[in-house]
């Protein structure tokens, strides 16, 4: 169903004819008093987030997302054939929604006027931590400013301050990156075969990938209990597969443990990006895994994993 809009707002002739450009977003957080840069992979309109550190995490860490707008001719803004009254501003602000974590933010940036020639502005948010949880989306809007002295040919036009009459620049930002996706495949067992089992098979597990041919938490479609996993969505948040997750979970860190490779993930050295070391070292910063002890790294697997999925 096609929608009818009340007052013009920025199209694809207007945003071509005022020459707007953005740039890329580009993403940072602060630790110990030092930014650091994130590295992303772009797909599909989703920024993925990187940290070759694999120190960064959403509940630990804030998120500054940056870019660049510069219009060369905001003139074609304003004005009977443009979006806002000619003696009206344009306010610039960027917008952040968080579904997963139901917050949501717009901050005001600056803004412009006909009087203007030359936009150049810099769009940061910054994002404190444990605000965010799986994905956010981010873009640029434009708002109605100051308006005053609204000409007879312009009634049609938006004049009251903060109606949005413009939006852009709109992207899905992944905050648990590749390295975080535990790979799940599907196989029919028959109905006497367990509902899952975990295939793990390693020989360094600093280099050797956090993938499917080298770990893999496989679940059997024709068990029983089956029926009580979204076949849609296999890594939703259900009871089952909670505990389903928590013990595939464990069973990677009692391995790295009888191999020696614990140690060095919970005190956060260098690992390959995407490795399963680094991959366990995330979760046990996301889920706030105690691994002191067999006992204690039990009992915070099975409680945060219940708590944060």
């Amino acid at each position: 169903m096609s929608s009818f809009e009340l007052f013009p707002k920025l199209n694809n002739d207007l945003f071509e004819e005022s020459s707007i450009s953005i740039e890329p977003y580009s993403f940072s957080y602060i630790s110990d008093n030092i930014e650091y840069d994130l590295d992303y992979d772009f797909e599909n309109n989703e920024y993925i987030i990187l940290d070759q550190k694999n120190i960064w995490n959403v509940k630990d860490y804030n998120l500054k997302f940056k870019t660049n707008l510069t219009i060369d001719n905001p003139h074609v803004l304003f004005g009977k054939n443009g979006i806002v009254p000619h003696n009206a501003s344009i306010n610039i602000a960027l917008q952040w929604m968080s579904k997963p974590s139901q917050k949501r933010d717009t901050r005001k940036i600056g803004a412009f006027s006909i009087k203007d020639t030359f936009v150049n502005k810099t769009i940061s948010m910054d994002i404190k931590p444990d605000r965010l949880k799986e994905y956010v989306k981010i873009r640029v809007i434009f708002t109605v400013g100051d308006c005053e002295n609204i000409l007879p040919n312009e009634m049609h036009l938006a004049n009251k301050k903060g109606m949005i009459v413009g939006m852009f620049n709109e992207a899905k930002i992944m905050l648990e990156g590749k390295g975080s996706e535990f790979p799940i495949a599907t196989v029919s067992n028959g109905v006497t075969k367990p509902l899952w089992m975990l295939e793990y098979s390693s020989i360094n597990p600093e280099i050797d990938k956090f993938s499917a041919e080298n770990v893999c938490l496989l679940l059997n479609t024709d068990h029983p209990d089956y029926k009580y996993l979204d076949e849609e969505n296999l890594e939703s948040s259900t009871p089952l597969f909670k505990e389903i997750f928590s013990s595939a979970i464990l069973m990677i860190l009692l391995n790295l443990d009888k191999d020696g490779y614990l140690e060095k993930v919970k005190d956060n050295e260098d690992f390959e990006e995407g490795s399963i070391c680094a991959a366990m070292h995330y979760f046990i910063r996301t889920f706030n895994i105690k691994v002191d002890t067999i006992i204690s790294m039990m009992q915070s697997v099975k409680e945060n994993v219940y708590k944060e999925l």
